[in-house]
């Protein structure tokens, strides 16, 4: 076994992270992904009211790209799960295309909704106004 450590890691203020954060460049354009997923949604929710079953569904050439790219959703739209979180997310993607928001803040907004839904923290027990990403 090497004792060799690895290099340290440059360690950014959390402050300096949400500004690099706000500002960096999409790699998507977020009008084209809620475009498509609205479409894909729809076409799924509509095939599986004529009846057609989860291998049909997959196999069907309006949904295999939609398959491809999110299974996770697949499953969760054909398991007839909530989507009011798929929502959610959508309409962050509707005001990131419009630049009402920046793609950090819509990640804030919905992980807010995440902890509220499921680990059920207060938010004013947090306060990273001077905190950095180690401890000294």
């Amino acid at each position: 076994m090497s004792n060799t450590r690895p290099p340290p890691v440059e360690r950014k203020k959390i402050q300096e992270a949400i500004k690099e954060a706000e500002t960096r460049e999409l790699d998507f354009n977020p009008s084209t992904r809620a475009t498509f997923i609205r479409e894909k949604v729809g076409i799924t929710e509509l095939l599986r009211r004529k009846g057609l079953n989860e291998a049909q569904l997959r196999e069907h050439p309006d949904l295999i790209d939609f398959v491809e790219k999110y299974p996770e959703l697949f499953k969760k739209i054909i398991s007839g799960e909530d989507m009011s979180m798929l929502r959610n997310m959508l309409n962050m993607l509707d005001k990131m295309s419009s630049g009402n928001i920046s793609q950090h803040n819509a990640s804030v907004v919905i992980g807010k909704e995440l902890a509220s839904r499921y680990i059920h923290i207060k938010e004013d027990s947090i306060d990273i106004s001077d905190s950095t990403t180690e401890s000294n």
